[in-house]
């Protein structure tokens, strides 16, 4: 059996081991950037570090969905174009031309509100423990914070990219960025830099993407630039909007269920909790990244299957793409287990830069059950509709009542077990979800 067949029959397609590459290169990052902040940063420091990257996390929500909603589109307007020498000619081509403007003017907008935003947000909660530690956190926090604008501007650009179907390219970049900004960090920690090093490893991260995008795709950017100004032939108001509103709505709700952890903590309890729980989140992020390689590197070709009406292969290859990625978040939960046990009983002086075993193991259950519900809504938004808002808000809800509530009785233990109680509830809501929808898929299928 040739290597192509063999992958094939793996589940191994060009966008999927292109994604898993540029997860490999990560996971092994990962570690390093561990290490290097356990000899660097004291837990004071990496309690402000982790919250950096919640706030940056947070402005990043203000995107409103649109990465995802220019990708569903530029799927369906790539998949009627066999030549990038077509795209001046064609209506598709015109059409995909729109779409990379609006991208490129209103996603840089929301970029520079969103940033400013979480800045002011950040320097009113940080500064509620800064008499306590001799921390200098306020220009690297700036510095974070005018990069973290630029790197939101290029996340949709990505978005545009993997519509047009080019997801080996993007994440080659993907991992040669993530090469560069790690030898960034190394150097920057190394002649003291501290907390620094956050900012300026992702400022030389975006300086080689910018450059690398324009090595891989200069004569798509060269048709895509031509006439940019006056290319008018999709219209946000009247195409995008009513999509993207939907997507807004549910995308600002992950503000409350992902990111309210670490700032509560810091609020509550203090930057060392917030640190131990930023750290060990930190992994168990790891685990699930690599387990929606399967579907994440997908939703171009999910979207782009919806838009042929070849739903039959659609619902197949989503079927493949849940069982290895299920498979995938058990080992890579039992592992993480395993090294925290392992931590504990090896090297018990580390031991305090991660929560307890049981709050781990309710961040893994409660990581699964958002794994599956995520796996649904990349089904679903194939089809270019978003039903998901209601759902989205319920589970918001929860969290915003769960997560202080548990932490005040609990501490960081009840950080993970709001993560769990308000993953389990809403589950429910969207395996119906699915439902709905691969019923229509039976049902196009039937007509077809």
């Amino acid at each position: 059996m040739s290597i192509s067949k063999t992958l094939k029959k793996l589940g191994l397609d060009s966008a999927v081991l292109s994604t898993g590459i540029a997860r490999i290169v990560m996971t092994a990052i990962a570690p390093v950037t561990a290490i290097l902040m356990v000899r660097f940063l004291n837990l004071v420091e990496q309690g402000y570090w982790y919250t950096f990257l919640s706030f940056i996390a947070i402005s990043q929500y203000a995107e409103l969905g649109m990465g995802q909603v220019v990708m569903q589109f530029s799927s369906h307007e790539w998949a009627n174009i066999k030549d990038i020498s077509t795209i001046q000619s064609s209506s598709s081509g015109l059409r995909l031309k729109s779409i990379f403007r609006i991208t490129i003017i209103l996603g840089g907008a929301i970029a520079t509100f969103a940033s400013l935003f979480s800045f002011i947000l950040g320097c009113t909660i940080m500064r509620s423990h800064a008499n306590q530690f001799d921390i200098d956190w306020l220009a690297p926090w700036i510095c974070v914070s005018l990069v973290s604008a630029f790197n939101m501007t290029m996340a949709y650009v990505n978005g545009f990219m993997e519509g047009c179907q080019l997801i080996a390219y993007t994440n080659l970049r993907r991992s040669i960025q993530s090469l560069t900004s790690l030898a960034t960090l190394f150097f920057v920690f190394a002649t003291g830099g501290k907390l620094w090093a956050l900012g300026l490893s992702q400022l030389a991260a975006l300086i080689v993407s910018v450059f690398l995008i324009f090595i891989f795709h200069r004569d798509f950017l060269r048709q895509l630039f031509n006439n940019f100004h006056n290319n008018n032939h999709i219209s946000w108001r009247r195409e995008i909007l009513p999509l993207q509103w939907r997507y807004a709505v549910t995308w600002l709700t992950g503000i409350f269920v992902f990111q309210l952890f670490n700032p509560i903590l810091f609020s509550l309890i203090g930057p060392e909790a917030a640190g131990k729980f930023g750290f060990t989140l930190s992994i168990v992020s790891v685990v699930v990244g690599y387990s929606q390689i399967w579907m994440a590197a997908r939703a171009p070709i999910f979207a782009n299957l919806n838009s042929l009406q070849k739903w039959e292969e659609l619902n197949q290859l989503f079927h493949k793409s849940l069982k290895f990625g299920l498979a995938t978040y058990t080992i890579g939960s039992i592992l993480t287990m395993l090294l925290v046990f392992w931590v504990n009983y090896f090297y018990p002086s580390l031991a305090n830069r991660f929560v307890d075993p049981l709050s781990l193991l309710f961040l893994l259950a409660a990581q699964g059950i958002n794994f599956l519900t995520f796996s649904f809504t990349y089904f679903v938004r194939s089809f270019k509709e978003e039903p998901f808002v209601a759902m989205a808000w319920i589970h918001a809800s929860l969290s915003i009542v769960l997560i202080p509530i548990c932490i005040s009785f609990f501490g960081i233990r009840g950080a993970a077990l709001a993560g769990l109680l308000s993953n389990a509830v809403v589950f429910p809501i969207g395996l119906k979800i699915y439902r709905v929808y691969t019923m229509r898929i039976m049902k196009l299928s039937a007509n077809n």
